[in-house]
């Protein structure tokens, strides 16, 4: 073995290197689907606000409280940094990698639970 070698090589310290390739299918990620309450659904369960302007989907914490639309006809609650699922539809979605830096959400600012009803869970 030269010197050129013996500096291109990986240091392990005189050990094999554990990283094994990633085994299994590859995560394929879906497109989100379009908010089938985006439109045309008046009446919620309980009474709720959302915020005058978006934030990014990355600054939602784990548990909030979020809509994909400013009209706020649906709202979800964040699960990971990759899910979330629609309390109204039970519905998950999720968001790839790719997008979750940048895309928009309205957050619920003020939710009354008082005024909720039971439905039909």
């Amino acid at each position: 073995m030269s010197e050129q070698d013996t500096i291109n090589k990986a240091s392990t310290n005189g050990k094999s290197s554990h990283i094994a390739p990633r085994k299994g299918k590859e995560r394929k990620w879906k497109d989100l689907t379009v908010d089938p309450l985006e439109k045309g659904f008046d009446s919620h369960i309980a009474e709720y606000v959302v915020g005058k302007s978006p934030i990014t989907w990355s600054t939602v914490e784990v548990g909030q409280l979020f809509s994909r639309t400013e009209s706020g006809k649906n709202i979800y609650v964040k699960l990971n940094d990759a899910r979330a699922v629609s309390l109204d539809t039970r519905q998950p979605i999720e968001f790839k990698p790719s997008i979750r830096a940048t895309k928009q959400v309205w957050l619920v600012t003020s939710f009354n639970s008082i005024t909720a009803s039971k439905g039909d869970f």
